[in-house]
């Protein structure tokens, strides 16, 4: 299935999903920018310590989801957080880095590869009315059948 704007607009596929869970992990990624650290030393790369104890914490907030071998998965994240300053003006943070340090948390927690991740959406909200910084999460299987070319409506 696919669909499709005006003319000459390229048709975006319409997947079909099978499993769904969802969480919510009640605390944000650390503020970074830099999120691994060069040991020159040793001539190797790592997470920073602070990267690397948040994604064990959340971890913890990630329930697993069942899904079949060869199956692509769809991600949906909002991030829930102080975003602008008082005055409105709107914070620098670093949003690309925080997706990568929960994508891999995901990815870790299930026991899969993150490159299966198909479809992301990611939203940036400000603080709740709870006044807590989270980050709420939806993961779903993709059904294999709607993957294919073979399965979209030919124009």
């Amino acid at each position: 299935m696919s669909q499709g704007g005006e003319e000459g607009e390229p048709k975006v596929p319409v997947y079909e999903y099978s499993k769904t869970v969802t969480f919510v992990i009640p605390f944000l990624p650390p503020s970074s920018n830099a999120i691994y650290q060069v040991l020159y030393n040793f001539r190797r790369i790592q997470l920073k310590p602070s990267v690397s104890m948040w994604k064990s914490k959340a971890k913890e907030y990630i329930p697993k989801i069942d899904i079949r071998d060869k199956c692509r998965i769809s991600v949906a994240l909002t991030f829930c957080g102080g975003w602008y300053y008082k005055n409105g003006n709107m914070k620098r943070e670093d949003l690309p880095n925080l997706i990568k340090i929960v994508i891999d948390a995901i990815a870790e927690k299930q026991g899969w590869d993150d490159k299966i991740v198909w479809e992301l959406a990611v939203f940036a909200n400000k603080v709740e009315w709870d006044g807590q910084e989270k980050i709420r999460g939806e993961i779903k299987c993709i059904n294999d059948s709607s993957l294919y070319a073979s399965s979209l409506p030919q124009p």
